[in-house]
């Protein structure tokens, strides 16, 4: 997690294992049936033992070292006359870039001989090729054609959203079906800046309301809640290949089977033990996905909202009282989410929107309106004759990029390129436990803890 502090640049996992193992009891991720001490203490060491197995992926190289390479080529593309650029399924943080008429093809074994070059972050490295060869290769004319050529998924979004309204369709795509290939490069860095990325990457959310419009669908159709929820358990598990996949809809893919099983099954559902099921889930399918930033940010930002959220009590029943209190934990829940995913951010990204916040609390209820919304009107865009029927859902997408408009193009509040000092990071590891383990006034005395590494950096100016 901490890249800054590892010699050999990956975003490793094993910092967030010594954040998070020793307060496994604390998120209750200890499953019911071992909750005695002994129980507890055997189950901590099998998980450990398991996750540590998993962490087998080879060091980076170091800049300026000459490594021989072996694996299997993902897909490539390329980046301009004669230059390919890809990378190998063993080596996820490894850029290579080759220079030729033709181009390994994609799934191939791969052999070479390659120098190392700094990456664009610390994170990363960048091999360019010096020899090279594969048991397949394909002409860079194919390539092209490859890259230029519609995918599946895409042809079938499109399809979907034909008629739907051209200004918010990219948007739509993006939102209602995973689909960013369409996005513009400017939309994205306008929510990146917002500190809005996260809607862009389905996660929670989306699945969450997702499965209440079907459940709700099912049970004005005549089917009971138990019956609906025994029906989406197994459309549950391909919710990642319907919305793109990625670490975030697959974790909330997999708590979301955990509870409705735990549901139907007669026992009570704990969102601490959902968390480490879709955890281990992930670590069997992609040892890989856990030193990738996208993992690292999902599970992060879920732990804190996690504990946090499980201390607070209901809201008050006054109207005016409780429409202040849900804007307040709102708003805490999105800054301690900020402050338990800057490590990645700061490190990966090098750049912090400090009013990431307060542009959170007011796009999350637009972009839900819009999801409850878009999705149910995405039959009637494959018509012209009904497609003015997507118009309110197409509002809602245009609020909502009206206002990543604002706080990411307009009123950009980023600090960019930070580099905290190491040391500073054991500070936010010590704020990060008292926010976890604490309650009350502790958890406030976490915050500025956390928040330490960039308090303490020379603040860059702002863009």
């Amino acid at each position: 997690m901490l890249a800054a502090c590892l010699p050999k640049g990956y975003l490793s996992p094993i910092w967030l294992l010594a954040l998070i193992i020793p307060w496994l009891p604390e998120l209750k991720v200890v499953p019911t049936l071992a909750r005695s001490p002994v129980g507890r203490r055997r189950a901590l060491l099998v998980l450990t033992g398991f996750l540590l197995f998993n962490l087998r992926l080879p060091p980076l190289p170091q800049s300026g070292e000459t490594v021989q390479l072996e694996g299997h080529w993902l897909a490539g593309r390329p980046a301009a006359a004669r230059v390919f650029v890809g990378g190998l399924r063993d080596q996820p943080e490894l850029r290579l870039k080759g220079i030729g008429e033709r181009a390994p093809a994609a799934g191939s074994r791969f052999r070479g001989r390659a120098i190392i070059l700094p990456g664009r972050s610390g994170s990363e490295r960048e091999a360019r090729l010096l020899t090279w060869w594969s048991d397949a290769t394909e002409s860079a004319a194919t390539a092209a054609a490859r890259v230029r050529k519609p995918t599946p998924r895409l042809h079938r979004s499109a399809r979907i959203t034909r008629f739907w309204p051209a200004s918010t369709r990219p948007l739509a795509r993006a939102l209602l079906l995973g689909e960013r290939s369409t996005l513009e490069y400017r939309t994205r860095c306008r929510f990146r800046d917002a500190g809005l990325a996260h809607l862009l990457a389905l996660s929670g959310l989306h699945v969450g309301l997702f499965l209440l419009l079907c459940r709700r669908a099912l049970t004005l159709t005549g089917f009971g809640p138990a019956r609906a929820e025994w029906i989406l358990l197994p459309v549950l598990p391909w919710l990642p290949w319907l919305f793109g996949g990625g670490p975030s809809i697959n974790r909330a893919a997999f708590m979301a089977c955990h509870i409705l099983l735990q549901r139907r099954l007669g026992g009570r559902p704990v969102a601490g033990e959902a968390l480490a099921f879709a955890a281990c889930l992930e670590m069997i399918r992609t040892p890989a996905a856990l030193f990738t930033p996208g993992f690292q940010l999902s599970y992060l930002a879920t732990i804190v909202l996690i504990v946090t959220m499980s201390r607070m009590g209901n809201p008050p029943q006054e109207l005016r009282r409780r429409l202040t209190q849900i804007a307040g934990r709102g708003m805490y829940a999105s800054l301690v989410c900020t402050l338990s995913t800057l490590p990645v951010a700061v490190t990966v990204f090098r750049r912090l929107p400090l009013a990431g916040p307060l542009w959170n609390l007011l796009a999350g209820p637009v972009c839900a309106l819009a999801l409850c919304l878009g999705w149910p009107t995405l039959p009637f865009a494959l018509t012209e004759t009904t497609a003015w029927l997507t118009r309110p859902a197409a509002g809602a997408f245009d609020l909502l990029r009206e206002l990543a408009g604002l706080g990411g193009g307009r009123f950009p509040l980023v600090l960019i390129d930070i580099r905290p000092p190491t040391w500073t990071w054991g500070l936010w590891c010590l704020g990060f436990r008292w926010l976890l383990r604490k309650r009350g006034a502790w958890g406030v005395v976490a915050l500025p803890l956390m928040l330490f590494p960039v308090i303490w950096d020379r603040l860059p100016p702002f863009p």
